[in-house]
């Protein structure tokens, strides 16, 4: 039983990649076609994204990962421990909400670059210089790509309303 449940979940993490993989070829391909400031959100999506979905697939061939347990980077543990899934859940959909909840608070310039460093400090464990860098570089694509390139406007962050 357990083999066979092993077999499914490797069958549809197989599935899941390739349709990953399908999704940022579709993207790619269709951006060629669009202006600059269009297309660049999407290509920046897939050099960034590429890395890691090759990464994975190694990771599957070679089976390390899921000798571990681990399906794709969300937390989640294969096991007879469904209240710990459970949790797991309840954690990543907190996170996104807290996430949403802190860019309309606060805006994209403080909520993201503090957002992910909270998320690999605490769950991701990876310490304090590794989650300053992570997070610096996440302000300076919104600071160098969309502030200085693309001239985003911004929604105005409620903080500021409620400062006036």
């Amino acid at each position: 039983m357990n083999d066979r449940r092993m077999a499914l979940e490797i069958f549809g993490e197989i599935i899941l990649v390739a349709v990953i993989a399908s999704f940022f070829v579709y993207l790619f391909v269709q951006s060629l076609s669009w202006p600059f400031g269009a297309a660049l959100m999407p290509r920046i999506a897939v050099v960034i994204g590429t890395p890691f979905l090759i990464a994975r697939i190694i990771s599957l061939v070679r089976r390390t990962s899921l000798e571990k347990g681990s399906i794709l980077d969300m937390g989640f543990r294969l096991g007879d421990d469904p209240k710990h899934e459970a949790r797991n859940f309840a954690r990543i959909c907190a996170f996104i909400v807290g996430l949403y909840l802190a860019i309309w608070v606060f805006g994209f310039h403080v909520a993201l670059p503090l957002g992910m460093f909270f998320y690999l400090f605490f769950y991701g464990r990876a310490g304090w210089i590794l989650s300053t860098v992570v997070s610096l570089c996440f302000l300076a694509v919104i600071v160098g790509i969309y502030d200085n390139v693309l001239h985003v406007s911004w929604h105005e962050p409620l903080i500021f309303s409620l400062l006036r």
